[in-house]
């Protein structure tokens, strides 16, 4: 375990992200005050954690309500975990899981940060209503998260960036390091630099590396190339439609998540309804209809619109589930037309920012507490149809993400592909030999109707005084003689 000089700014920018947001996991990121605008009194004060914690302070300080959200804790805190974990694997840790692992950590919590973001930054600012006066803003607690999804974007980046072949700023240094001090302490010549002699001149540098294919092949004994060559294109061919149908079958249970997800942009997935007096009907009163990126519409018993504007402003939330499932489709698009490994590195993080959003949303809903709007009598709680198709939608991008990590390791990648390449190998070599047992039944047949039948003649009874003849006669003889 060393450092990995190029990976360091990428680490780097992961590790400020996380740091910055560990505090919204202890203070408060937003609040709203609400006082007497004529005498100037402070009426109460509401503070709301990124995690869903909310809490109501009175005068003097008093805490009035405190409602936890053990869930979004414990989703926060897990993210966070996650993501330091992998940026100490990424600093020091060279293996083929690394990569994997901190695209998935990073993109997770990734994805978090921005829907925080995205909620606070478009809750509204009331004013003076009715000689009440209301304002709220961001924390400092609050803007240091604003600045760690920021972080976060160029982290992710700088990731793509390092595993699909681009020189990190630490590479070019490293580099300008070697031309600018060729020689060791001890005075022997760095690999990779010229050497020079004691004249003055620059003598080559002469270096080993492995034999090219083309030399191999030329080495190899007479008559061995072709068969070997036909083997492995055979083989390349039928692995190439195992890894074919596995990437197929990943994209298309990772677009029906997208598909079902993007419901949840259309029609709401919670509807909060109160049910009237002497009314037998629970849809009777009014119902408030909240959509997974924070819309809320408050509809009468007679579907008549009393409020179209509650809560956050849902405009920079819907923008982010639209371009999070994008990114997504995108990206298993990208990896099936286009296979490789920055193919499916960018559909990995694409699926993992994808489940993230929508993740944030269901486990706002279902830690919702009731209690946060105030007590009201006969108030039902439904889930829509477009709720339960996003637990659904949760359900199938997580899936798809776990067999995204799961192919881009070299072990399980490599066992699935052949036992795809043995299960499509099979019925390919069983109509080989069909059709090369047919052949050679043809080739038979054929060449026993032209040769010659030969027959073995018995020989004749012991009485008889006849020499017998004992030998081989074609069957053409009598022809001939009959000619």
């Amino acid at each position: 375990m060393r450092l990995q000089r190029e990976r360091v700014p990428a680490g780097t920018a992961a590790l400020l992200a996380v740091l910055l947001a560990v505090p919204s996991v202890l203070a408060p990121t937003w609040q709203l005050a609400t006082l007497d605008s004529q005498r100037g009194v402070v009426l109460f004060d509401q503070q709301f954690w990124s995690w869903g914690r909310s809490r109501v302070l009175g005068a003097g300080g008093a805490v009035v309500q405190d409602l936890w959200d053990p869930l979004g804790l414990v989703v926060l805190v897990a993210l966070l975990a996650v993501a330091a974990a992998t940026v100490v694997a990424w600093l020091l840790v060279r293996a083929a899981w690394v990569p994997v692992a901190a695209a998935v950590g990073w993109a997770a919590l990734l994805g978090h940060l921005l829907t925080s973001a995205a909620q606070r930054h478009g809750r509204p600012v009331r004013d003076d209503v009715h000689g009440i006066a209301a304002s709220g803003s961001s924390t400092v607690v609050g803007w240091l998260e604003s600045a760690a999804a920021g972080v976060g974007v160029v982290a992710v980046a700088l990731l793509v960036l390092s595993l699909v072949g681009v020189r990190m700023p630490s590479a070019w240094l490293a580099r300008a390091r070697v031309l600018a001090a060729p020689e060791d302490e001890d005075g022997t010549a760095r690999p990779g630099s010229p050497a020079v002699d004691p004249a003055g001149g620059v003598r080559p540098t002469i270096g080993w590396r492995p034999a090219s294919s083309r030399s191999e092949q030329l080495a190899a004994p007479e008559g061995t190339a072709e068969p070997a060559a036909a083997g492995g294109a055979g083989e390349s061919e039928t692995g190439a439609r195992g890894a074919l149908l596995v990437r197929a079958a990943i994209a298309t249970v990772g677009g029906l998540g997208v598909l079902l997800a993007a419901t949840t942009a259309i029609w709401p997935t919670t509807v909060l309804a109160v049910r009237a007096p002497e009314v037998g009907d629970f849809t009777k009163g009014y119902e408030q209809r909240t959509w997974a990126w924070g819309r809320q519409v408050v509809y009468s018993s007679d579907g008549v619109l009393l409020d179209a504007y509650g809560g956050p402003n849902p405009v920079p939330r819907l923008v982010l589930l639209v371009a999070a499932l994008a990114c997504a489709s995108v990206g298993l698009g990208w990896w099936v037309a286009r296979p490789g490994r920055s193919a499916q590195l960018f559909a990995a993080v694409g699926t993992a920012l994808a489940l993230a959003t929508v993740a944030a949303s269901l486990v706002e809903r279902l830690s919702f507490d009731e209690r946060s709007i105030g007590l009201q009598p006969g108030l039902v709680r439904i889930t829509t149809l477009a709720g339960w198709l996003e637990l659904a939608a949760v359900c199938a991008l997580a899936l798809t993400l776990a067999l995204l990590v799961a192919t881009a390791l070299p072990g399980p990648a490599d066992a699935l592909a052949a036992r795809l390449s043995a299960v499509w190998a099979r019925p390919v070599r069983n109509r080989s030999a069909a059709g090369a047992a047919m052949l050679e039944t043809d080739a038979v047949a054929e060449r026993s109707s032209v040769q010659r039948v030969a027959r073995l003649r018995d020989a004749s009874s012991p009485g008889s005084t006849r020499t017998p003849a004992v030998g081989f006669s074609d069957d053409d003889e009598p022809d001939r003689g009959r000619g």
